[in-house]
């Protein structure tokens, strides 16, 4: 009976609506812990607390993977459509959290994984079959700069909306992200390091001051 079952990925566990969820019982016996048409996150759980393993059906697993494919899908382009540039940078679930919140410079090695994230987030719309392409190139190309001096490719030709998403991340960065090593900086300051930029070539001029009147 064990082989009827496949323990499922606890990052998918909320994405499963049509498909069942199972567990296994002090009996050892497998039994119905969700059924098809109801979220988990619908569910009164006893003690708020979820089995540390739950489980599908074998004959569901690519029903089970179409459907977590869909959610992620719908999930992230609300975040898109809401305007949060972290969206974009999906890629970094696969940088170790040390690395993104380290309190000091980083070695060449570590810059280098960070630079990969773009990378690696395109890859994976890529896999789970992403419909958006304009997303997609988001994803890849927000720290690309429009001089070749940006990453992970060096372009100089950026997709629209990769620029536009790539300087409100700039922005963002800047102003609200308060890293270990240093506070946010206030809008003013902000603008004054990305209109460098675009003074260097990095940002399209035209995309700036676009941005900087939309703040007013």
């Amino acid at each position: 009976m064990e082989r009827e079952y496949l323990a499922a990925r606890t990052s998918h566990l909320h994405y499963y609506t049509a498909i069942p969820l199972y567990y296994v019982n002090r009996e050892g016996k497998f039994g119905l812990y969700k059924p098809s048409g109801k979220a988990l996150d619908e569910m009164r759980i006893a003690g708020g607390q979820v089995p540390n393993r739950l489980y599908i059906k074998r004959t569901a697993k690519l029903r089970g993977f179409s459907e977590v494919q869909r959610a992620f899908n719908r999930q992230l382009e609300g975040h898109i459509q809401s305007g949060n540039p972290e969206s974009v940078k999906i890629g970094k679930i696969r940088i170790h959290p040390e690395i993104l919140t380290a309190p000091r410079k980083l070695t060449a090695e570590e810059f280098g994984r960070i630079k990969a994230h773009p990378t690696i987030g395109y890859n994976l719309l890529d896999t789970c079959r992403f419909p958006h392409t304009e997303i997609k190139l988001c994803a890849l190309q927000h720290h690309e700069k429009t001089d070749g001096s940006g990453y992970p490719r060096g372009l100089t030709r950026i997709a629209p909306m990769a620029e536009i998403v790539g300087l409100i991340d700039c922005y963002e960065a800047l102003t609200n992200d308060d890293r270990p090593y240093r506070n946010a900086m206030d809008p003013i300051q902000g603008l004054t390091i990305i209109k460098d930029d675009v003074v260097a070539g990095r940002f399209s001029r035209d995309v700036f001051k676009k941005f900087a009147y939309s703040l007013l």
